[in-house]
């Protein structure tokens, strides 16, 4: 690839792609009110999992888990941007 942009999977990519098409602002109120689900819609279902058997990190999950997706889906965005592909 020309510019030094990193190779990625297809499949990474098309992961990738999936996360970084999420409005974050919508990501992050559904994060808010529901931890769990704001993981869900971004496809971590690890994550919701800790959170819905952890009590959201005993109540501490309303005030983490939007910044945490936010930060998931920026990261996506930069990967997809430092690849060379649009999202």
């Amino acid at each position: 690839m020309a510019g030094g942009a990193a190779a990625i999977s297809d499949m990474r990519r098309h992961e990738l792609e999936k996360v970084a098409r999420k409005n974050k602002g919508t990501v992050m109120l559904v994060s808010f009110i529901l931890p769990w689900a704001g993981y869900l819609m971004i496809d971590e279902t690890v994550f919701a999992a800790l959170s819905f058997l952890s009590g959201h990190y005993f109540l501490l999950g309303h005030l983490i888990v939007p910044f945490h997706a936010k930060a998931i889906i920026d990261n996506a965005r930069q990967e997809l941007d430092q690849a060379g592909a649009t999202w």
